[in-house]
């Protein structure tokens, strides 16, 4: 394979959604891009499973393992004002998610942009300064449904340099 067809392979995967629960699309780019390496499939979990047909039972097996899915949220509520309430689904850090780029996913599988917000320190009361977790909430268009998954995108830019 060469570098650029590489680069891109890597760019689709990394691009994929893949939001814990909704792996499909990820599950579905890696298999796309796994033909022809062997025998590919995929179980209920989303897992894919490639063995090469090269190995006849006289070589080592080596797994290699990946998550395919992503830090991302759900959406808990939409708002009267058309604010959306979320929680995160991963590892996020409370404090970095003010300010992050979303793509927020609708009934139709289509995806529309959105910026996670949070109040201004300076409106905030004592007490809510120092509450641990200040609820954020996604400014976004409606349309949405309960449990729908806003990711954000970084993408993977073809030539693989950041």
């Amino acid at each position: 394979m060469e570098k650029k067809q590489t680069l891109e392979m890597i760019a689709a995967i990394s691009n994929a959604n893949g939001a814990p629960g909704f792996e499909d699309e990820a599950a579905q780019t890696i298999l796309s891009n796994a033909s022809g390496l062997g025998e590919v499939s995929m179980d209920r979990m989303r897992n894919v499973y490639i063995r090469r047909r090269e190995n006849t039972g006289r070589r080592p097996v080596v797994q290699l393992d990946a998550h395919s899915d992503e830090v991302a949220f759900m959406v808990q509520a939409v708002c009267p004002n058309g604010t959306l309430r979320i929680v995160p689904l991963g590892g996020w850090v409370s404090h970095n998610v003010p300010a992050h780029m979303v793509r927020v996913r609708t009934r139709e599988g289509r995806y529309i942009p959105g910026i996670t917000a949070s109040t201004p320190p300076h409106f905030l009361s004592a007490a809510a300064k120092n509450a641990p977790n200040r609820r954020t909430r996604n400014e976004t268009a409606s349309g949405l449904f309960m449990a729908s998954p806003p990711r954000c995108p970084a993408p993977c830019p073809p030539d693989g340099r950041r």
